[in-house]
């Protein structure tokens, strides 16, 4: 599918999540990958872009599924990352101290998702990863639905997780959706699909939103932050 029609499908998908999600506060702390692929179980089974959000490395990342809400902040969320043991990495609970503080993630993020198993690199470009601007989280900010393309991709073989930037500076005060089509293929060429736990929490919203401080979240090695 052309990427002009899959982001018309993507945008309306998105929106229709948005305003559902306002209804349920809870609903915002959940931000989840548009995985516009094949679903687990349609084809034989095959590399599955890896979907679990109970921690940074097992799902997409960043993303609001590790922020809490905080009326205070213009995005409306607060950044909320585990913490390791304290005793044994105080410094790493210093920093991530101080990114818990912030109104969302980095302005030119590293995006992180993780595979379940290699992927065809070359398939990897701004067709078929990109980013959708879904608007600003102030009241009298832009509407959004702009693209935004990827850059930087690196593959980590030992972890089976794919690594890019975004192409340029995120708006700050912003949601963004991280879209992944069927355009990505692994080392057999075969189509990557999407994950069953993407299939059951799919009509959550899927958002990640930047901070008005670039650059904080570089903080932490091996956190994991954009």
């Amino acid at each position: 599918m052309h990427r002009r029609s899959l982001l018309t499908t993507t945008t309306t998908f998105l929106r229709q999540a948005l305003a559902r999600a306002c209804c349920c506060r809870w609903m915002l702390l959940f931000s989840l990958l548009v995985l516009l692929l094949s679903p687990a179980g349609v084809l034989a089974a095959g590399v599955q872009a890896l979907f679990n959000l109970e921690t940074p490395t097992g799902g997409p990342f960043p993303s609001n599924r590790f922020t809490v809400a905080d009326s205070s902040h213009n995005t409306g969320l607060r950044v909320n990352l585990p913490l390791p043991d304290c005793q044994a990495r105080p410094s790493d609970c210093d920093d991530l101290n101080v990114i818990n503080t912030l109104d969302g993630f980095n302005q030119q993020p590293r995006l992180s998702i993780p595979f379940s198993g290699p992927i065809d690199v070359t398939t990897v470009t701004s067709d078929t990863v990109f980013l959708v601007n879904l608007g600003s989280t102030l009241p009298s900010g832009h509407s959004g639905g702009e693209v935004v393309g990827i850059n930087q991709i690196v593959w980590d073989p030992e972890t089976h997780t794919l690594h890019v930037e975004s192409d340029e500076l995120l708006a700050q005060h912003t949601r963004y959706a991280l879209v992944v089509t069927s355009g990505l293929r692994d080392l057999e060429g075969d189509l990557v699909e999407a994950s069953e736990a993407f299939g059951v929490a799919q009509q959550l919203t899927v958002v990640m939103s930047t901070t008005a401080q670039p650059g904080i979240a570089k903080l932490v090695k091996g956190a994991h932050a954009a």
